[in-house]
């Protein structure tokens, strides 16, 4: 007869990594999947769960999010709406830079049952209002302030991010993301750029990233998107592909449109 510490049976097991999806029962023991088949009567555990009707899974991983919760305009707690709903790690997309990111680390990274990594904003302040760009000064854009806060948290910061949309950036788009490239270039990371509704074409954008980088927000609706004005994939869009630049979904209320996404699909970016 087997011991183990928690039996889930008559749920659906969906697991890419195995290419699993059927109905079948796990077990663990400790902090490891113990069993994996058909439980029968010598398979005995502490805690039995009935998984009917409901997906089992590993845990899922939300890599743009915003958990800076009290500080930045688009922040939530990460809790109930990460490890509650089966985001075990989560990616906060720049909510914070280098002058926010102590508290960001020690009032909810280091205190939050969700794992979390982030993504450093270039802009020194992050995400703290919406009627200001973090970028509209360049002065905030502070590469050697980002690179050290980078270098003392190397353990839970991924990557540095850039917004370039007017509203955020201004005129300032080319130094912007030069700045970030910069920061990520001496670290090693990569950079999230975030286009749309930007003063510069995204044509100019992208010949500055690099592979590895990734452009979020792909499929949005706004002006400077991965379109051309015949709803075609851009040439541009095409080449930065090739050469290893990442698409990140990354949607939320007004950051993706289902019209732009089926036809980038259509045409073999996803």
């Amino acid at each position: 007869m087997a011991q183990y510490d928690i039996l889930i049976k008559n749920g659906t097991l969906i697991d890419p990594g195995t290419n699993l999806n059927h109905k079948i029962d796990i077990a663990t023991k400790g902090d490891r999947i113990a069993f994996i088949g058909k439980a029968d009567e010598n398979i005995k555990a502490s805690q039995v769960i009935d998984a009917k009707d409901r997906i089992v899974t590993p845990g899922l991983i939300d890599m743009h999010v915003h958990i800076f919760w009290g500080v930045s305009h688009y922040g939530i707690e990460p809790d109930p709406y990460c490890i509650n709903k089966g985001v075990t790690t989560a990616v906060d997309a720049g909510s914070a830079g280098a002058w926010t990111f102590p508290a960001l680390r020690r009032y909810i990274i280091d205190k939050s049952n969700t794992r979390l990594l982030a993504f450093l904003n270039i802009s020194s302040t992050g995400m703290v209002a919406p009627e200001v760009g973090e970028l509209e000064d360049i002065r905030y854009a502070n590469v050697q302030k980002a690179i050290e806060v980078c270098q003392e948290n190397r353990d839970v910061i991924v990557g540095i991010k850039v917004r370039l949309s007017k509203s955020y950036a201004a005129n300032n788009v080319i130094e912007s993301l030069k700045s970030a490239i910069k920061a990520a270039e001496a670290l090693d990371l990569p950079v999230m750029v975030h286009p749309g509704n930007t003063l510069t074409s995204i044509d100019e954008i992208l010949p500055f990233m690099r592979k590895g980088d990734l452009l979020t927000h792909c499929y949005h609706g706004w002006l400077e998107g991965i379109l051309d004005e015949k709803g075609n994939v851009k040439q541009s869009v095409k080449e930065a592909i090739e050469r290893g630049v990442l698409l990140d979904v990354g949607h939320g209320q007004g950051s993706f449109t289902f019209e732009v996404a089926t036809k980038a699909i259509d045409q073999g970016v996803d």
